[in-house]
């Protein structure tokens, strides 16, 4: 199955619904790596402060009412199958032929107006100008996180065709808040397309570390003309930069057009006891122990990671120096950018097939033999083998027991494997 995007279906689709996200204030969150947990800063923040939040992300992690979230909470299986079932009948009745995507983003629209939410926070799914998600005229603040290369074959392969795809959720004079992005031609389209139109425009700098450890960073900011400090529980350089990016888009909620009252105890509330699942995660899995669990599947995220493991090794120079990966990814990604930015000589790497994602039939995982078959001709340094399901990956992983850090990645699908393996909480 091939993803389609366009806005004509999702459209006569939520008419025929009542337009239910006419109803929303929304806060609307695209770019490439970071806007999950953009969206989670914001929408735990939010919360903290005593508003009734909404927040959809895509993809899902372990089941597709987890995307849905009112309140910081999943809503439940039951609720989730009834709206769904609503919505799937009048896309049938009316003869929409929507997407499963436009389906779930109909569905989540429905669930945040009939539970009054007083604002939504929503993830942009692909791109951003023919996105499903992209049908809100006057949101509160559109955000962007970093753009890199990513879906190349739908939004073009180059940063400045991407980010002109992802600008499109812009709207008139709505204000715009751009996080810090690597490539200059990407950071050029978003100001251009913001300046174009008079769009209050801000460009959010990397908060400062003062201390971190393997499990938090200490952290500085300012809010609202405050200085503030909090410990941040997502780890990562990048978080510097995503939460810089979060608090942004909260001081523009403060102001009289969006009019949201958001103190600096519920600011720092908000951004210290956020969770984003499976994104530079420590876990204990049988026979491996303390590891760490991460969704990145493309060369930023890559090196985002490869930059988290140095900083571990650094912190730990007694630990063994090599890494192993528990490794599996999407067919048709660039599997060799992201293991070239991933890869150290004598590192190990355990390849490993991932479960088929509910509701995503066009979802393959790369075989293990043939991730093997490609460390073994690009990497001759790193020792390679498949392990049939995760007992055996961690278990391959976990020998000899003087192995250094053990890092799982590669894709989310195999993040949510370890979630229900586990029975880890979300």
């Amino acid at each position: 199955m091939s993803i389609e995007l366009g806005l004509a279906k999702i459209t006569t689709l939520l008419a025929a619904l009542g337009n239910p996200h006419e109803k929303l204030k929304i806060v609307h969150v695209g770019g490439t790596n970071g806007k999950g947990s953009v969206c989670a800063y914001i929408s735990n923040t939010l919360t903290c402060a005593g508003y009734k939040t909404g927040r959809f992300n895509s993809p899902h992690l372990v089941a597709p009412n987890d995307s849905i979230r009112i309140n910081e909470q999943a809503i439940s299986q039951e609720v989730y199958v009834q709206a769904r079932a609503a919505v799937t009948q009048i896309n049938a009745k009316e003869g929409v032929q929507a997407s499963l995507f436009e389906i779930l983003t109909a569905t989540a629209f429905c669930l945040f107006a009939q539970e009054a939410v007083q604002v939504a926070v929503i993830e942009v799914g692909l791109g951003g100008r023919l996105d499903a998600t992209n049908v809100c005229s006057s949101p509160l603040v559109c955000v962007f996180t970093s753009i890199g290369l990513d879906h190349v074959d739908l939004l073009g392969d180059t940063h400045a065709k991407i980010a002109r795809e992802k600008a499109g959720i812009m709207r008139s004079g709505v204000p715009v808040v751009v996080g810090h992005q690597a490539n200059s031609d990407a950071k050029l389209v978003l100001v251009e397309q913001a300046t174009a139109l008079g769009c209050p425009l801000e460009l959010a700098q990397p908060l400062i570390k003062i201390q971190d450890s393997d499990d938090t960073q200490l952290v500085s900011a300012r809010f609202a003309g405050a200085n503030i400090e909090f410990q941040l529980p997502l780890v990562g350089d990048f978080q510097l930069e995503n939460s810089a990016i979060a608090l942004k888009a909260l001081e523009f909620l403060q102001h009289p057009r969006a009019g949201f009252a958001l103190s600096p105890e519920a600011v720092i509330q908000g951004m210290s006891t956020v969770r984003w699942p499976g994104r530079l995660e420590w876990i204990t899995a049988p026979a491996v122990g303390r590891m760490v669990i991460d969704g990145a599947h493309n060369a930023p995220a890559a090196i985002e990671l490869r930059r988290f493991i140095d900083n571990y090794h650094r912190r730990h120079p007694l630990a063994p120096a090599a890494t192993t990966f528990i490794f599996a990814m999407t067919r048709g990604k660039d599997m060799a950018s992201v293991l070239s930015h991933l890869l150290r000589a004598n590192d190990r790497l355990v390849a490993v097939p991932f479960s088929q994602p509910e509701d995503m039939p066009w979802i393959h995982p790369t075989l293990p033999a043939d991730i093997v078959a490609l460390v073994e001709e690009r990497f001759a340094s790193v020792e390679c083998e498949a392990a049939a399901d995760l007992d055996s990956a961690f278990q391959t992983a976990g020998t000899p027991a003087s192995q250094g850090l053990v890092v799982l990645c590669g894709s989310l699908y195999l993040v949510a494997d370890v979630y229900r393996h586990l029975s880890l909480p979300l």
